[in-house]
């Protein structure tokens, strides 16, 4: 399994394994949102061990209401109408010769205007008057203190979960993510979902490619060649089980009569486990993730201990177990 996939967080597919780097990165934001407060802090006035990365995501994540702007950065903090004038003008703030200054100091006797009068281009100049026009309505008051706000949480404060969390937006979430998870089954029954919907079990589909030694067929229905979509969906023996659990728990929707044809593993899982009345969706769904299992159970009987159950033997194990 690629460590990309592993350290996704759940809702988004993955294992949710703590990603070590993506983790630290989130605490070093910490440093930077304490640099804030008025608490006196004994590495306060020295250099932080933070990178140019931490501090764009920082700024990225929080937006700056204005005071005497003695704190806000002037060009990489968001205090310009939300936004950071570094990202509205990157050519001008490349330009810039100075690029630490805080609000004040840079607004005082117009110190921007100096660091960046030098060598200016067409594009530079551009930039430079568009600017120019937004500050002249910024006005500052020496009164209040500049104040930072976190988007990510809903009372503004930092957080180390949330920071993390940030580092994996723009990942599509998972339909199968809370039918995987949060249902009520052994932890090893929902790892084993998870693999089985990754398609990361060990089937004769799978076997072959590594070009390992295997029986090939279905261990099943002894028919076809064992896939995952052909374990858990196509198979025969599969299917009079999942029949009869559909029957014994009045589920329609998990009898095979009553599917829709579907290819993808994923989709097909999710459909079941998302349809019926919500009341007992959540006993479905537990009936589900052991049903696969034990299906897998007796493919892994038939493979390795030569043994085997009838559909009405194996129904009787899954009885016993959903009465549990």
């Amino acid at each position: 399994m690629a460590w990309t996939k592993v350290y996704t967080p759940t809702v988004n597919g993955g294992l949710g394994i703590i990603e070590l780097d993506k983790f630290s990165r989130a605490l070093r934001l910490r440093w930077l949102w304490y640099s804030w407060d008025d608490t006196s802090r004994p590495w306060k006035g020295l250099d932080l061990p933070i990178d140019n990365t931490d501090i764009a995501l920082f700024n990225a994540a929080t937006t700056v209401t204005l005071g005497n702007g003695n704190k806000a950065t002037f060009w990489t903090s968001r205090w310009l109408q939300g936004e950071a004038p570094a990202t509205l003008y990157p050519v001008l703030f490349k330009h810039s010769k100075r690029k630490n200054r805080i609000v004040q100091d840079a607004l005082t006797e117009d110190k921007w205007i100096r660091d960046v009068d030098h060598n200016m281009s067409h594009q530079v100049i551009q930039e430079f008057v568009s600017l120019w026009e937004r500050l002249q309505e910024v006005i500052l008051q020496p009164t209040q203190h500049d104040q930072i706000t976190w988007l990510h949480t809903s009372d503004g404060q930092y957080s180390a979960s949330s920071a993390y969390r940030l580092q994996f937006m723009g990942t599509n979430p998972s339909r199968t993510a809370d039918i995987t998870w949060k249902t009520k089954a052994p932890p090893k029954c929902r790892f084993f979902t998870w693999l089985m919907l990754q398609n990361r079990i060990w089937t004769a589909a799978r076997l072959l490619i590594r070009q390992w030694a295997n029986d090939c067929f279905c261990q099943l229905c002894v028919r076809n060649l064992e896939t995952v979509s052909h374990l858990f969906q196509e198979c025969c023996y599969s299917m009079m089980i999942w029949d009869k659990v559909g029957v014994w728990i009045s589920a329609a929707h998990l009898r095979p009569v009553n599917w829709t044809q579907i290819e993808d593993m994923s989709q097909w899982y999710a459909d079941m486990g998302d349809k019926g009345p919500k009341a007992t969706r959540n006993g479905v769904r537990s009936m589900i993730m052991l049903t696969t299992w034990e299906l897998w159970k007796e493919r892994n009987n038939r493979a390795f201990n030569r043994s085997s159950r009838t559909p009405e033997q194996l129904f009787k194990v899954i009885q016993d177990e959903g009465k549990n």
